[in-house]
């Protein structure tokens, strides 16, 4: 979109050095330009350059650079410039190497573009807004049942084709509904949250946490397979660790796993995988529950 809106201002709109930068926290960060390589200008914060006061002013300033004295041109051949608001989400710029270049039609034009460009960009941001509630599990933030199916599908076609093993790893709370019977729904909500950010911080940043519903999880560990026992000890000894730090440890707070490697010469499909990995859990359930 962002690429699209500056090749518009360049040939159609006959601005031939232009861009467009994207509000990211505090700062205002080069995404798009054309005429020059959009690596060139810096990312600036509140209070640096004129992008950085359009975007706080939320209204347009045109001219010479000359007049600016807040203005840091990206290269010293530049002397006119309109710097145009993108609502809330950012600024866009147009630049000439001659002085007095633009008037007041060229600056409708470009106010006119950032207008659909800041509605194009609240569109697409609705949409991943959208898009993220639907794959997320409200609770935890991990993400949803529904999605890891889509998921596991993909991950086992991937590894598939460049023949590498898949861990799939289900999981649940041994005695989580003591929490529930002895505290209540928030506390166990709040468990279920903390174990959540456990697995998030324990796993690799491409491993995929999901809750599969009440307390049960899954992971999908790409590109791993021995390594799958490992991730399980580790697991399992920061759970035990953080229970103790909420004082839970009289419950007997703990997991269950089972664990399933797909490997590329005994290929199975995704339902399966998941299947197999769910009877582990079952298994592995069982025999607590036979020791105990």
């Amino acid at each position: 979109v962002l690429q699209t809106a500056v090749q518009v201002a360049q040939h159609i709109l006959g601005f031939e050095i232009c861009s467009i930068d994207l509000v990211e926290g505090d700062m205002l960060v080069p995404k798009a330009a054309s005429g020059i390589a959009v690596d060139v200008a810096q990312p600036s914060r509140k209070g640096e350059g004129l992008g950085a006061k359009t975007w706080e002013e939320g209204r347009t300033f045109w001219g010479n650079i000359r007049d600016f004295p807040e203005a840091r041109p990206a290269h010293h051949s530049f002397q006119s410039v309109i710097s145009v608001p993108i609502g809330d989400f950012g600024v866009f710029q147009v630049v000439a190497t001659e002085p007095d270049a633009f008037n007041r039609g060229d600056v409708q034009l470009a106010e006119i573009l950032a207008g659909h460009l800041r509605e194009e960009i609240q569109r697409v941001r609705l949409e991943e807004k959208l898009r993220e509630q639907a794959i997320r599990d409200p609770l935890t933030g991990l993400y949803n049942r529904r999605y890891l199916s889509e998921v596991l599908r993909h991950e086992v076609q991937r590894a598939r084709r460049y023949g590498h093993p898949l861990a799939v790893m289900i999981m649940d709370l041994d005695n989580f509904k003591l929490i529930n019977d002895r505290y209540g729904h928030l506390k166990g909500d709040e468990i279920l949250k903390g174990v959540a950010e456990l697995l998030r911080k324990t796993v690799r940043e491409s491993d995929l946490v999901f809750r599969y519903g009440g307390d049960e999880f899954v992971l999908i560990l790409p590109e791993t397979d021995g390594q799958a026992r490992k991730v399980a000890n580790r697991l399992r000894r920061r759970l035990f660790r953080w229970v103790k730090e909420q004082g839970l440890e009289e419950l007997g707070l703990g997991l269950s796993m089972g664990t399933v490697v797909w490997k590329p010469d005994a290929p199975v499909d995704a339902e399966e995988l998941l299947r197999r990995a769910d009877a582990h859990l079952y298994r592995s359930k069982r025999r607590k529950k036979l020791v105990s």
